[in-house]
């Protein structure tokens, strides 16, 4: 038998053709952590100075007939303004919020006078809207816990698309807490840490990140856990039984990068 139709060296050749070929193939796309590192830098506030999102609440649960929803939108306008529009809990149109530095002016509808008030020292402010900040989790997470899904599209952008799961970080966060602490002592803090047990809470993100220019397209993250006991849910509320299984995702759409955005202080109209 002659040397090069030996079996060993055909699987040889066969092995070394197959690497070659997935080398070829995967050598255009960098890896997820190159990925994630160029679009920390590309998203940052440095480099994104305003932008629209629109945000969907979707709220199920086991036995609901329906789903509940709602969708607002606003823009950012860095470092300190933003505007939103969210569907009030009347039923009579979009309230709308315009928030510059610490002064916040809000209406109910778009027939309705404006109302004026400073913010908290503490309140978060539009700066904290920094679309790097949707990349943290995942930068954070060991590279093991990123998995990348097939690439989608957004608004025809084609995006790479990973997933990172929390609840390794909750799981070793308990541990952790319960190592550290007797909670046979703290009787508030024993409850909390058996309830989230009970809960069996299940949280995971995902974030859509353009191919063409590492920008941040979309967000979601999405949180199922059991009630623990009677709970009001959805909007409008109902009334869930203990053990019911529900979940929340939220998710958020990026899109008009540095388009010009005006937003402005509203005029305030004495009261009579």
């Amino acid at each position: 038998m002659s040397v090069d139709r030996h079996p060993s060296v055909v699987v040889a050749v066969l092995l070394l053709i197959v690497l070659t070929l997935a080398g070829c193939r995967d050598s255009g796309e960098p890896a997820i952590q190159q990925v994630l590192e160029r679009a920390q830098a590309a998203n940052s506030a440095d480099e994104i100075t305003s932008f629209h999102f629109t945000l969907e609440l979707i709220q199920a649960a086991e036995g609901m007939e329906e789903t509940s929803s709602s969708v607002s939108e606003g823009y950012l306008l860095f470092p300190d303004r933003s505007r939103v529009f969210t569907p009030n809990s009347f039923g009579t149109g979009l309230s709308e919020v315009i928030i510059i530095g610490r002064k916040m002016y809000i209406r109910d509808n778009e027939e309705s006078p404006w109302r004026a008030m400073e913010s908290p020292e503490n309140t978060p402010g539009p700066a904290a809207w920094e679309l790097s900040r949707y990349l943290d989790v995942f930068i954070s997470a060991a590279v093991e816990d990123v998995i990348e899904l097939p690439s989608e599209s957004i608004d025809g952008v084609e995006c790479w698309r990973y997933r990172v799961d929390h609840n390794r970080t909750l799981d070793n966060a308990l541990e952790q807490l319960e190592e550290a602490t007797d909670l046979e002592t703290i009787e508030w803090l024993r409850a909390w840490v058996e309830s989230i047990r009970r809960e069996e809470v299940a949280e995971w993100a995902e974030v859509w990140i353009g191919k063409d220019d590492y920008l941040v397209r979309q967000y979601r993250n999405v949180q199922e856990r059991t009630s623990d006991g009677e709970h009001e849910f959805g909007f409008p509320n109902v009334v869930i039984p203990e053990g019911t299984r529900y979940a929340m995702t939220v998710t958020l759409t990026f899109s008009g990068f540095n388009e010009p955005v005006e937003i402005e202080a509203p005029i305030i109209t004495p009261a009579p």
